[in-house]
């Protein structure tokens, strides 16, 4: 059974992001796999690498990433968003030597599990 598009929505695209759902797809994979290989083995993964590991082709990647630094960009903004909430917990401690050791804690976790992750930020 098909869904048909409901009003204002185009057929064959998801409503949140305007995309076909094959589109969408690829797009979850491209960066299921970067994130995968950039914790791995660092940011020096090839392209090629990402669209290999992704199942798509490297002009798929390519449309939906032109540049590898808008995939890195896309793979580590979901990071920042732990980062932050590491400085928020630090920020609410009420004992501010706590709340750095947690936070250095925290970071030097998230660092430790995810080699990109800490090229980024160095």
């Amino acid at each position: 059974m098909t869904r048909t598009a409901a009003p204002g929505e185009t057929p064959g695209r998801t409503p949140e992001t305007g995309l076909r759902a094959d589109a969408e797809r690829n797009g979850d994979r491209i960066l299921a796999a970067a994130r995968h290989l950039f914790a791995t083995e660092g940011l020096g993964v090839s392209m090629a690498s990402v669209a290999r590991e992704a199942g798509v082709g490297k002009a798929t990647l390519s449309r939906r990433f032109a540049t590898r630094d808008d995939l890195v960009n896309a793979v580590f903004a979901d990071r920042m968003d732990a980062y932050a909430a590491a400085v928020t917990d630090a920020l609410a401690n009420p004992d501010p030597w706590h709340g750095f050791t947690g936070y250095i804690h925290a970071v030097r976790a998230m660092q430790a599990a995810d080699r990109g992750f800490a090229d980024v930020l160095s």
